[in-house]
């Protein structure tokens, strides 16, 4: 197996420049953390978003425990309406007189 080597930024810059290639950038430590926690924070509540998301039902699923489906909501509104219908309409046929 090949022996690892463990240079240094600098020592590594020193390197590269005379290799003709450009210069690593050292730059300010503190920023790049941040920056990345940010977009760890982002990708986590983008995550959780999509996670709710994906447990809620929209309209259109059903299932079979659902009772309280649109269709069954709609039908007992139709009854209601026709049962509604019905007791108006006896309530204006005249009683019946016995002779």
């Amino acid at each position: 197996m090949a022996d690892e080597v463990s240079l240094s930024i600098e020592e590594t810059n020193r390197l590269r420049i005379s290799l003709g290639l450009p210069p690593l950038e050292v730059g300010p430590q503190d920023a790049k953390p941040k920056e990345l926690q940010e977009r760890i924070e982002k990708s986590k509540a983008a995550r959780k978003e999509q996670k709710l998301k994906a447990s809620t039902r929209t309209l259109g699923e059903v299932s079979d425990d659902d009772d309280d489906s649109l269709s069954a909501n709609a039908m007992d509104r139709a009854q209601q309406a026709a049962a509604g219908r019905l007791a108006e309409a006896a309530a204006e046929i005249p009683p019946c007189q016995a002779q």
